[in-house]
This record gives structure tokens, sequence and C-alpha cells, in this order.
């Protein structure tokens, strides 16, 4: 991972220890560790799980698809075979979204406000 893909208060993966990842939120400390120790950490692979913790809601599922549409009011996506992106209204075209992380940057570039977690699952 590198230092240049985050943002402070991005939620990422760190592996203090071999083998044990653990969440955490990158401050102006862990992004200067990101680029000092950048095998350390990667990123949370985004969920339906990581969606509902942000708020958002599954409106539609198609099984046939694996197709979710979730929407938090202010943003709706399509999350297709937990793979693709679809981000309905303000972009053309689709883009891939892997990480927590790049769901958290690319929300904050389209709204100007932070994607915080609404629930604990």
């Amino acid at each position: 991972m590198k230092a240049n893909e985050l943002r402070i208060g991005n939620l990422v993966q760190y592996e203090p220890t071999i083998d044990d990842w653990e969440e955490t939120i990158i401050t102006t400390h862990t992004l200067l560790q990101v680029d000092i120790s950048s095998d350390s950490y990667c990123g949370i692979p985004l969920t339906g799980e990581w969606l509902e913790k942000f708020g958002f809601e599954q409106m539609e599922f198609d099984i046939q698809k694996y197709d979710c549409k979730w929407s938090n009011f202010s943003f709706s996506l399509d999350y297709w075979n937990a793979q693709k992106i679809y981000i309905y209204g303000w972009i053309g075209g689709n883009i891939t979204i892997k990480y927590v992380h790049q769901l958290q940057n690319l929300y904050f570039a389209l709204t100007g406000e932070e994607l915080i977690i609404k629930k604990n699952i």
C-alpha cells in the first residue's frame, strides 16, 4: 500500500506481527509509518457488511447477477459481484472499488463530507 492512496481518517488493515491483522484508522503518525513499512498495511476488502456500517441500505438484490443496489440517500451505487461499483448520477461508466478506503476517498471527493461508520455490526 502507498501512503498517497490514503487520507487521514481512512480505515485500513495493519499487521503488527506476522499473520495478525487488525483494523486501524490512518492518522498523521500512521501515514508516515505507511511510507516506511508499506508491506505492513493493506486495504480492507469492501463488503456488504461495510456498506451497512456506513449507513448504506440494500435496496434490491438479484441473485442471478450477484447484484446489490445500495443507497445512503445521498449516494447510490450498484455493487456487482463484490467487485465493481457503479456510481449513479455523477460519473459516467463504472469504476472498480475493492477497498473501504477507496470508497471513503470517493465519497469525500463527490460530497465533501466524510463517510463515517453509523452502525456497529
